[in-house]
């Protein structure tokens, strides 16, 4: 007999009505508003900040935005460290199909547009720290999704590679359009200017996926399964905005993993082509697209 599609599902770029979505770092909660206005509902949303509730008041439209999300329904934490989340109280037992980390940066140090300031290793760290989080928050057959700067010196942050040490896998890299998302406003989130934009330039959107095979092999050779850096992102306390009393935990995790073969494949052949026979990177195998 055939499956019944699901009804009155509602899309919005990757999204859908039915994803359990995860948004992380979010700034003054527009993007996850525009997700919800999409969908006419927030039920399925998880919408959470680093900044307690408090401090969300440097940002103008945070208010209208949190109260807007509320009244559809969305869950919404502050003070979430990404790179300790799955041990959040929430969020330590739930599972998502979707989590999305819109531009991470871990603070300044300096200028801005000082290279060796973007490509400072605490970037790298709180990338690795997420990674490391969001693989054991996804359910079966979800993603990562990281939008992210694709030029110098962003590049060097080398997503790809953090993500590999986590087991997961690049699924897909498309550009990143922020008029795909109506309402949503990128902030810089800190300092004098933290309400203004930031320059996007071209961005792009990279899905990563689980990796079964490569975590099988890891555990087989006794790779460290954590990350191995001195990053140390601090903690924050707890502050839970609001939870939906229908949230349905625990979530049904559906079986079978139709990801698994294309994951492998793209896994090996990073690993086969990405570096030369001196173990210097080579542009060869930097897999887009499937």
């Amino acid at each position: 007999m055939a499956t019944r599609e699901p009804m009155n599902e509602k899309w919005i770029t990757h999204y859908s009505s039915n994803h359990q979505i995860l948004l992380v770092g979010e700034g003054d909660f527009s993007f996850s508003l525009s997700l919800a206005n999409a969908f006419a509902s927030a039920s399925n949303i998880c919408a959470t900040s680093l900044d307690s509730y408090d401090d969300l008041k440097k940002y103008k439209n945070a208010a209208s935005n949190l109260e807007k999300l509320s009244r559809l329904g969305a869950t919404l934490l502050h003070r979430v460290n990404v790179a300790t989340m799955k041990l959040h109280p929430v969020l330590a037992n739930r599972k998502f199909d979707r989590i999305i980390f819109n531009f991470p940066h871990a603070g300044f140090k300096g200028k801005e547009d000082n290279p060796d300031m973007i490509g400072y290793r605490k970037h790298r760290d709180l990338v690795q720290h997420f990674f490391w989080n969001a693989r054991r928050m996804l359910r079966v057959d979800g993603e990562i999704h990281v939008n992210h700067k694709t030029g110098p010196p962003y590049c060097l942050w080398n997503l790809k590679e953090l993500a590999d040490a986590s087991f997961l896998a690049l699924i897909q890299c498309v550009d990143f359009n922020i008029e795909d998302y109506p309402g949503y406003r990128n902030k810089r989130g800190d300092g004098p200017n933290c309400d203004a934009p930031f320059r996007l330039g071209k961005s792009c959107t990279l899905k990563f996926g689980v990796c079964p095979r490569a975590e099988k092999a890891a555990k087989a050779t006794r790779r460290p399964m954590q990350p191995t850096s001195g990053f140390n992102y601090p903690q924050r306390n707890l502050v839970v905005n609001h939870i939906p009393s229908n949230h349905g935990w625990p979530p049904t995790i559906p079986s079978g993993n139709q990801f698994s073969e294309v994951l492998d494949r793209n896994l090996l052949l990073v690993r086969k082509y990405g570096r030369d026979s001196n173990g210097v990177e080579t542009n060869r195998g930097r897999i887009l697209r499937l």
